[in-house]
């Protein structure tokens, strides 16, 4: 469903946007450009609503809008219910719509956190711990070997004795790639 115009008091601001995107604020450079352009030109493109009236898109236009006084805004409205979401799926949703606008470093970098599994980056970060503190006093050859199969067997066997003396919750886990309870490692 669109309208073309919709009251900016019935647009629902997703509180999310914040853990993802920086706050509109006019001594902003590109926040102050949008808003000359949408003074000068109007809102050119639809802001996006879900269907019970959560902001999808366009955070920034909603923004600039209230600064400048207007009473409505265009819009577009989606199919998807956003307050039916769960969080992450919520904060999944935002960053779908949001694709298309340039973003500062922290945007980007708090939006690849969303595509982290945090059942596999706790398996890498062990994994990592346990191979950085076996090879703690190895000495350092002058000669690199590569990545040989061998060199790979050798360094996978050592970690896994080390492991198997020094970290036995660490190595539960491990062995089953976290589906494991890491209680078991303790029984």
């Amino acid at each position: 469903m669109d309208k073309s115009n919709f009251l900016v008091k019935d647009v629902q601001v997703a509180k999310e946007n914040d853990l993802l995107y920086d706050r509109f604020g006019i001594a902003n450079l590109d926040d102050r450009e949008l808003t000359l352009s949408i003074h000068e030109n109007g809102i050119q493109e639809p802001l996006t609503l879900s269907a019970d009236c959560v902001l999808l898109s366009g955070h920034r236009r909603l923004a600039a809008a209230k600064y400048l006084g207007l009473r409505t805004v265009p819009v577009r409205v989606v199919d998807a219910l956003f307050n039916s979401l769960t969080g992450t799926e919520r904060l999944a949703t935002l960053r779908r719509y949001n694709q298309q606008r340039e973003k500062s470093p922290s945007e980007r970098i708090r939006e690849k956190l969303l595509a982290i599994d945090p059942k596999k980056a706790h398996i890498a970060l062990l994994r990592r711990r346990i191979e950085d503190h076996a090879m703690a006093g190895a000495v350092e050859s002058n000669v690199k070997l590569g990545n040989s199969k061998k060199a790979r067997t050798d360094n996978n066997h050592a970690i896994s004795r080390f492991c198997e003396t020094h970290h036995p919750r660490e190595q539960a886990i491990l062995a089953t790639d976290g589906q494991a309870s890491p209680l078991s490692a303790l029984k």
